[in-house]
């Protein structure tokens, strides 16, 4: 069995052991998405795959529903989720860690952590041999899903656009077998690159083209912010205080059964996540694309006849030499956020917020923090930063804005490549890393 079928069925099977698939109809299409650790098994040449961080969605927030305090998760794209759940893993593992460094549990546990203190700068880096992968069971939004379709997909898609056209006719002048995500592209800012530089394209997150401009996303595509993962690395930007850029090893996806062919998504993906940036990138990521025919999953693909889900789940690894840390915490950290039972948390995902809550429509300020704050999701940006600034015994405050842009300003945390990487996403589209409000980048 090869690894990317390892990978992806290491994600299927926990979605189908896991309270969340009864969460969902044989109706509904979502996404599903897992952060899978490789590790050697002891006295074994074989290794082992085990899912430290999974999620489902695939709906992102409008303009008019975020918030600049940060309780609200904008983006609840799958793979954008899986992710937050692995840094919510890494929080967990800095708690660990600095309880060990203060002398409050036996040093002895720290051999059970997936990270080890690098000689170097004192960080944390990935234990040898130890590998972190993603999957996605669809290719992701934007660039990595414009790929050729089946003539006879295309075929079908013109009879029905004629259809409820009701005049028998094609009413566009041209047909095209790629497939439309209907991401729009970021508009371009007045700073300019060195002419000869290999610049990405960045859109935003597909939607419908009626959507009034208020409500549609600022949140950019999966495949433009993965690109940014394989340079800055998934651990966000206020995590290297104590961890080195952790990269991921694979990107492997479902397969597209609607797609000319296995090998024009993967090469999509490849073009999307790592060509355009190979100049810049540590490493060259592996792209695969697994056969998905006889998957479970597959019951929650996009086909006719399906309804978007309107939830979205997250559900994070709990390890268990982290246990006598988080009884340290449990005072200081907001309540929901410490991972101290494996439970999965459900998000209304057109509104970022945790179910059962409602968006409040006071007009009051004060009062409608208050009530964003209680129904914030344990990903949000809130949530993290909080956690973060009792880690860091920062003033409280201090805010996001200005921690974050203190990282950046901060040489030591970033390499010249990275800080290339940056000045080009700024000149693309506009959006500064440190400062953008509608990102969930923490």
């Amino acid at each position: 069995m090869s690894t990317a079928t390892r990978i992806s069925d290491a994600v299927e099977n926990w979605f189908q052991t896991s309270t969340c698939q009864k969460k969902y109809s044989r109706d509904d299409w979502t996404v599903l998405s897992g952060i899978v650790l490789q590790y050697p098994l002891r006295d074994s040449e074989n290794d082992e795959f085990r899912v430290l961080a999974c999620a489902t969605g695939s709906k992102c927030v409008g303009r008019d529903r975020s918030d600049s305090d940060g309780f609200v998760v904008n983006d609840c794209h799958a793979e954008v989720l899986a992710r937050r759940s692995f840094m919510r893993y890494l929080y967990h593992e800095a708690i660990f860690w600095r309880t060990v460094s203060n002398g409050k549990i036996a040093s002895e546990l720290a051999k059970n952590s997936i990270f080890t203190p690098n000689d170097t700068n004192g960080k944390f880096v990935l234990k040898n041999q130890h590998r972190l992968h993603v999957y996605i069971s669809e290719s992701p939004c934007g660039q990595a899903s414009i790929y050729p379709l089946k003539s006879e997909i295309v075929n079908k898609h013109i009879a029905n656009r004629i259809h409820r056209n009701g005049n028998g006719k094609d009413t566009e002048q041209t047909s095209t077998k790629l497939r439309k995500t209907g991401a729009k592209l970021c508009k371009t800012s007045v700073y300019e690159l060195d002419s000869n530089a290999k610049v990405p394209r960045f859109r935003t997150k597909s939607g419908r083209s009626d959507i009034p401009p208020h409500r549609q996303t600022l949140s950019l595509s999966c495949s433009d912010k993965i690109a940014k993962w394989m340079i800055l690395g998934i651990q966000g930007t206020l995590l290297t205080q104590w961890f080195d850029h952790v990269y991921l090893s694979s990107i492997v996806i479902g397969q597209d059964l609607s797609c000319e062919s296995q090998q024009f998504q993967e090469n999509a993906i490849k073009r999307s996540l790592w060509e355009q940036n190979l100049d810049i990138m540590i490493e060259p990521v592996r792209c695969t694309v697994v056969p998905s025919v006889g998957y479970r999953f597959g019951a929650h693909k996009r086909t006719a006849g399906v309804k978007i889900a309107s939830i979205a789940v997250n559900w994070t690894e709990c390890e268990d030499h982290w246990q006598n840390a988080l009884n340290e915490m449990k005072p200081l950290v907001e309540k929901g956020f410490l991972c101290n039972i494996q439970r999965e948390e459900i998000l209304l995902a057109g509104y970022g917020i945790r179910e059962g809550g409602r968006y409040p429509k006071t007009t009051d300020v004060d009062e409608s923090r208050l009530q964003r704050r209680a129904i914030a999701s344990r990903l949000s940006k809130a949530s993290f930063y909080a956690v973060w600034q009792c880690l860091m015994q920062a003033d409280k405050l201090c805010s996001y804005k200005d921690a974050k842009k203190h990282i950046w300003n901060a040489k030591e945390h970033f390499s010249e490549s990275q800080l290339k990487y940056v000045r080009i996403y700024h000149s693309r589209n506009g959006r500064d890393l440190y400062l953008e409000q509608d990102s969930d980048e923490l």
